[in-house]
């Protein structure tokens, strides 16, 4: 239902996933001005949103603090970037068991990076 008070460009960014449903929401109940400075620092940076960015958004729009300059500092915000490494079984298999779990897998070697990093 708050959806529906989001501009069309907006919507329309929600319904092609380029903002999740919960950052719909979120700017949502920002005024109809904000909402359009957010549409234009989005198109003009590329930048997704996430929660957090939304979430500023929305708390300085309702106390009435929300600038164009505040929507470009928040929207450019570094994100943090999450590693991931994934190592096939059949790279580990050898080293481990049948009887270890994927958990007793991970504490293991980050029990060895931890000993191998304090040698460094």
């Amino acid at each position: 239902m708050w959806l529906a008070r989001l501009s069309d460009e907006l919507l329309d960014m929600v319904d092609k996933k380029k903002i999740g449903i919960a950052q719909g929401v979120d700017i949502s109940f920002l005024t109809e001005e904000a909402q359009q400075w957010v549409l234009v620092i989005l198109e003009e940076t590329g930048a997704a949103m996430n929660a957090s960015q939304s979430s500023k958004l929305k708390e300085y729009g309702k106390s009435g603090e929300l600038t164009l300059a505040m929507v470009r500092l928040i929207l450019a915000e570094e994100k943090p970037k999450e590693r991931k490494v994934t190592i096939k079984g059949d790279k580990i298999s050898r080293y481990f068991s049948e009887d270890y779990s994927n958990d007793d897998i991970e504490g293991i070697i980050i029990q060895l990076l931890e000993e191998w990093q304090s040698k460094q």
